[in-house]
């Protein structure tokens, strides 16, 4: 697999692309000067990487997908302690009449699991809770269990189990996502750090307000500074400026 060669984030690249492709056509007179390679095609073929990467930019879709997988698996794994509640007092109304001791039918391993946040030890132990509960459920339903208990928590099991597994999908995907698109991430960079090196070459103790389009610190300053402000007024932060 390829490794990035650049320090910044992934979405961060165009944005700097585009930065630099408004500072080469501004001083476009002084780069063709300086070396032939620089010209509007130039220019051009940066607008069009940095577009074919903002593109490419999926992880915050996909993120924005996990954090909603997530939260609702919290809401089921919520549940799923209110429902272990329940079954420990059911569990304690009929410890005379069942066929092993109230300590292991499991309940604290579970709880012990959620607090750890080891779904799959959830998902394993509480699939095996149902398994003894069903075994078990005459004598709990003598005690006033519904008859749909058990029915439901497994349910809400096996949508933990669901959840789980599409959340570890979409964690694959923008892993994957990322190392697929590293190529054209590094290529655009290439070019980007062929103007932003020649840029200060040209300026540097020259013109010390141009020099900051050509730095690459002082660009992710303004980029932090534009995303601050788009957050608080609800603008949108443009690349191609």
């Amino acid at each position: 697999m390829e490794s990035k060669n650049f320090k910044c984030k992934h979405e961060e690249v165009p944005v700097i692309a585009g930065f630099a492709a408004t500072s080469l056509r501004r001083d476009m007179s002084a780069f063709s000067d300086y070396s032939s390679l620089f010209s509007e095609s130039y220019a051009a073929e940066l607008d069009s990487r940095s577009k074919t990467c903002y593109e490419m930019i999926k992880s915050g879709a996909i993120t924005s997908q996990i954090k909603q997988v997530t939260q609702q698996m919290s809401d089921k794994v919520q549940s799923l302690r209110l429902s272990l509640n329940k079954t420990e007092g059911y569990l304690d109304l009929a410890k005379g009449s069942l066929d092993i001791a109230v300590e292991d039918f499991g309940l604290k391993a579970i709880r012990t699991c959620i607090n750890v946040g080891d779904t799959e030890g959830v998902i394993m132990k509480g699939h095996n809770l149902v398994t003894i509960l069903t075994r078990n459920q005459a004598a709990l339903l003598a005690k006033g269990m519904k008859a749909d208990f058990v029915t439901t928590l497994t349910t809400l099991i096996d949508e933990i189990a669901t959840l789980n597994k599409d959340q570890n999908s979409k964690l694959s995907e923008r892993s994957q996502t990322t190392n697929d698109n590293i190529k054209e991430f590094n290529d655009l960079w290439e070019m980007v750090a062929t103007v932003l090196k020649t840029g200060k070459l040209l300026y540097r103790g020259v013109d010390d307000v141009k020099l900051k389009d050509y730095t690459l610190d002082q660009l992710l300053k303004r980029i932090n500074a534009e995303g601050s402000s788009s957050a608080a007024g609800g603008a949108t932060t443009g690349g191609n400026n």
